[in-house]
């Protein structure tokens, strides 16, 4: 009983020397996650423990839209912003940015049905396959003639002076070096196997890049498909979370731009094929794709490390600021921070 009632008046003087404080959340999960009134996430249990080490009470806000958001924390409706804000020089202008506890990895999205086999093997032997191709047939034929016009007088046995027996003497011997098929032919006059060296050291290079390809193809297909939108990415439309990726992404690859202020609509774009991919933080590519399953869309590898996010306040000036900045740095040397990302984005 005496347990009981001390327990009572910790609880109550804890609730009573608890200030209140007015939390706006903005974005999707894995970061900020709604479901029956109640609010979880990576940005969300990060703020938790900082709540908990100030004893701060916290009542949550949800918001539709960044505009709104930011509405509000100008009208001091809410004290500070939580979720996956990115740290950008627009905002920085007229808001104070705590430090960031997140950096953000981005990630690309985009139709399954844009990656076929058949693109595969156009990502393998390239856009110049049938130049090179050409070129091949060329020297084929042109090691052909030289042999034969080398070996006819000094091996005529093997290599005859008649131009109809020569075309076949000739293709049979570069095609039996190239494939190492055995010699029934072989030149005897210096200038013959000059050429014939020649064309065996080619035929060597051109085997093993072969089988480099197709090795690559048979045993990386995974890897080829989430590389291939790398190499694929250039000058094509892709939609992206802000101008601060838009800039990172058009840097890398040259792509042409379109913003989406949500995942929802971010993803009609790409299935309404007004844009070829989604660049977008990874982590909520994932859960989106994951959570949608009627979606087509698949999610292929990290392009490159993006821009961080932080909680926004107002100002400076709020008495909270300093105090939740300090925190932040505390739960990351702790490894709090970590802790609770490596719950929610695998």
């Amino acid at each position: 009983m005496r347990f009981f009632l001390l327990f009572s008046c910790l609880f109550v003087s804890f609730v009573a020397n608890s200030e209140q404080i007015k939390v706006g959340t903005i974005g999707d999960p894995p970061y900020v996650i709604w479901k029956e009134n109640q609010v979880t996430g990576f940005s969300i249990g990060l703020w938790n423990i900082i709540a908990e080490r100030l004893q701060l009470k916290t009542e949550f806000k949800n918001f539709d839209s960044l505009e709104q958001a930011l509405q509000a924390l100008k009208d001091h409706s809410v004290d500070l912003l939580v979720g996956p804000i990115a740290v950008t020089p627009e905002l920085a202008k007229n808001f104070a940015y705590t430090q960031p506890y997140h950096r953000v990895q981005l990630g690309a999205a985009t139709l399954q049905k844009s990656h076929t086999y058949w693109q595969h093997v156009k990502n393998i032997i390239g856009k110049n396959f049938f130049f090179y191709a050409i070129i091949l047939v060329l020297f084929f034929l042109l090691t052909a003639f030289l042999i034969w016009t080398f070996e006819r007088k000094a091996n005529n046995e093997q290599f005859h002076a008649n131009p109809k027996d020569a075309i076949s003497e000739g293709i049979w011997f570069t095609l039996s070096t190239l494939t190492t098929n055995g010699y029934m032919k072989f030149p005897a006059y210096w200038k013959g196997r000059i050429v014939a060296s020649l064309w065996m050291v080619f035929g060597c290079l051109l085997y093993a890049s072969i089988i480099a390809s197709l090795t690559s193809f048979f045993t990386h297909t995974e890897n080829t498909q989430e590389n291939f939108i790398g190499q694929s990415l250039n000058g094509k439309k892709v939609v992206v979370a802000d101008q601060a990726i838009a800039d990172l992404v058009n840097e890398d690859f040259n792509t042409i731009n379109y913003l989406a202020n949500t995942m929802d609509n971010a993803f009609s774009q790409l299935e309404n094929d007004t844009v070829y991919a989604i660049v977008y933080d990874k982590a909520l590519l994932r859960y989106y794709i994951k959570d949608h399953h009627e979606t087509q869309a698949i999610l292929l590898s990290t392009l490159l490390a993006g821009e961080h996010y932080a909680f926004l306040f107002a100002s400076f000036d709020n008495k909270y600021f300093n105090k939740v900045n300090e925190e932040i740095i505390r739960t990351a040397s702790d490894n709090s921070t970590n802790k609770i990302k490596a719950r929610w984005i695998k």
